[in-house]
């Protein structure tokens, strides 16, 4: 079961929204495409889990995308499988092409594909053993009995290829492809007999640990130290995507694609949201959208926002839900 599942973080909302409003000459853009890439293509290979943990013939609980507390700061787990016997932890890996693992520099060299660049991470075995000790801590401070804790680091891109440069029994065990994990699940299983809670007490913590993660929610311009003023504004287009939609006649007009929509400065309200703000004035809301007219951006704002004043320098609410706002209308 399900506890926690897969959903875009709001970092990587954040991440799609800047790109969105940030000139493609801007020297800020090539390194932010690079993030939002890794970013998407981490997600996507921890939803490649989902087949091979729908295959699992015993009890367990499945969060995804944990981020919980420790110390003054916080340790991320991809996945997290709990059952009534042990806790395993997945650290999930998209890497491709060739995929080498050192362990007397404790490092990991990719080589996506011929003649590319090589890339050199630290080795996640280390990571994800680092992590181990971190949840350790948390469970031990919530009072919780510490069950058997298991960690694999799973790459999860089909066309990878693993070698090892030494000790491959070290890696052999700790790192997998995707199609083994069903295989090594069930391995696990079978190696641990006793129980240390019942279902029940299984699935509140699962629920527990959902409770306490906390999304990674930075004020996306100072993360990547950029100025409000070099943010394009305007409405975008919900068919074309162009950033340029004039108000006619009570519509949004596209002038690329000539698309016409009533409620398109909603999405551009969502985008200043993401962007830091937690309210926006009339002027503000006028400057951001491309709009002259303060009685319609009045009419507009009152009708979707909350207001925290009656004057004409009152500011109004944005209080989006992530879930309901974001993360619900993305899947459609």
């Amino acid at each position: 079961m399900i506890i926690k599942p897969h959903i875009p973080t709001i970092y990587s909302l954040m991440l799609e929204n800047l790109l969105r409003r940030l000139p493609e000459n801007h020297p800020t853009y090539v390194k932010l495409t690079d993030r939002f890439g890794r970013e998407k293509a981490g997600f996507q290979g921890e939803q490649r889990l989902d087949y091979a943990l729908s295959k699992l013939n015993f009890n367990h609980y499945t969060l995804h995308d944990i981020r919980l507390p420790f110390n003054r700061t916080f340790f991320q787990l991809d996945s997290l499988i709990v059952t009534p016997r042990f806790l395993l932890m997945l650290e999930v890996k998209a890497y491709r092409g060739q995929v080498l693992s050192r362990n007397d520099f404790s490092q990991t060299i990719q080589q996506p594909r011929p003649h590319e660049t090589e890339k050199i991470y630290d080795d996640p075995i280390v990571q994800v053993e680092e992590q181990k000790f971190q949840f350790s801590t948390w469970l031990e401070h919530q009072r919780i009995p510490l069950l058997p804790i298991e960690t694999l680091v799973v790459m999860t891109h089909p066309h990878v290829i693993l070698q090892a440069s030494d000790r491959t029994d070290y890696f052999r065990d700790r790192v997998i492809p995707l199609s083994k994990l069903s295989s090594k699940l069930r391995e696990i299983n079978q190696k641990y007999k006793q129980e240390f809670m019942n279902l029940r007490e299984s699935k509140h913590l699962a629920q527990k640990i959902a409770k306490a993660h906390t999304p990674y929610t930075p004020n996306i311009l100072e993360r990547w130290k950029l100025e409000f003023e070099e943010i394009l504004p305007g409405v975008c287009c919900p068919e074309c995507t162009h950033l340029g939609m004039e108000r006619k006649n009570r519509r949004w007009e596209c002038t690329r694609c000539g698309h016409r929509s009533i409620d398109a400065h909603l999405s551009a309200l969502k985008d200043y949201y993401l962007l830091g703000n937690k309210t926006i004035t009339n002027r503000e809301f006028r400057e951001f959208v491309g709009l002259e007219s303060e009685s319609s951006a009045r009419y507009m704002l009152q009708k979707s926002l909350k207001s925290a004043g009656k004057t004409s320098a009152s500011k109004y609410l944005l209080e989006f839900d992530y879930s309901k706002d974001f993360i619900r209308q993305k899947k459609r």
